[in-house]
């Protein structure tokens, strides 16, 4: 990497919620020779330009012709375009023309997080084999960038919510999804309760014991009824309007937004 292009990099990395920097750095893509580097600058423009539409009108397929072209480009040069994040990855998403999103193991992230945040502006997690990095994953400053976090089907338990809802590390939270765990009442009171998640605008509960959130009635993909559940209204008699119990919008993709957008 030239030091021009590190310098680019470095501001986006440094003010990742503004567009500028990127079209800067898509801009140096295009001055440059090489095909997969010049094809970035295209595809940053493309999904900076499907961001701008918003996601419910994404949602209807308004974006399609920018997605589809992203889409091939993306399948075309990811590899190229994702070489420097390393073999501990084993999956990835890009947002806003950047790889925003990193998949991996939680020993992994820990042992890498230093080196990936040098690589890329990830702010999104999805984690594997979770429960025997827990304590340390938890406390770990590296967690206090993240705005969203999915550790699904990792075994976790109560202790472990309990844990992630005492950390001050997930203070920028937005999005969490815990599905297919073995999670109770206690870890999400504890959730409920904690000064670290005033921003958690959204979770994801399904498939285990207790699940507070929100419940939908559909019809052709639209909601026509929500209820909370006995969980849900014995967690907000005791602390209030909790919004992560919560859903919004008028399609059942509404109802799961984007980590992207939150």
């Amino acid at each position: 990497m030239t030091e021009e292009e590190n310098l680019l990099l470095k501001a986006v990395l440094d003010d990742p919620d503004n567009d500028a920097p990127r079209l800067t750095y898509a801009d140096w893509c295009a001055r440059q020779n090489d095909a997969p580097t010049k094809a970035r600058a295209e595809f940053i423009r493309l999904q900076l330009e499907i961001a701008q539409i918003g996601s419910a009108r994404v949602n209807r397929g308004e974006a399609y012709s920018q997605m589809y072209r992203a889409m091939k480009l993306q399948d075309a040069y990811k590899t190229e375009w994702t070489a420097s994040l390393g073999a501990a990855v084993f999956g990835f998403e890009f947002n806003r023309g950047f790889v925003e999103l990193v998949k991996l193991s939680a020993r992994d992230f820990l042992e890498n997080a230093a080196r990936l945040f040098e690589a890329a502006p990830i702010y999104h997690l999805e984690l594997s084999s979770v429960t025997n990095a827990a304590a340390e994953l938890f406390a770990s400053n590296y967690l206090g960038r993240m705005r969203s976090l999915q550790m699904d089907n990792c075994g976790l338990n109560d202790g472990h919510l309990q844990l992630l809802a005492a950390s001050p590390q997930v203070a920028e939270l937005r999005w969490l999804s815990v599905r297919d765990n073995e999670i109770g009442m206690a870890g999400i009171t504890a959730m409920a309760e904690s000064p670290s998640l005033k921003k958690l605008k959204y979770a994801n509960f399904t498939g285990n014991p207790v699940d507070p959130c929100e419940e939908l009635g559909i019809d052709s993909d639209v909601v026509v009824a929500t209820w909370l559940p006995e969980a849900g209204q014995i967690l907000e008699s005791r602390f209030g309007y909790i919004p992560w119990l919560h859903r919004d919008g008028e399609t059942i993709s509404d109802y799961h937004p984007s980590r992207f957008s939150l």
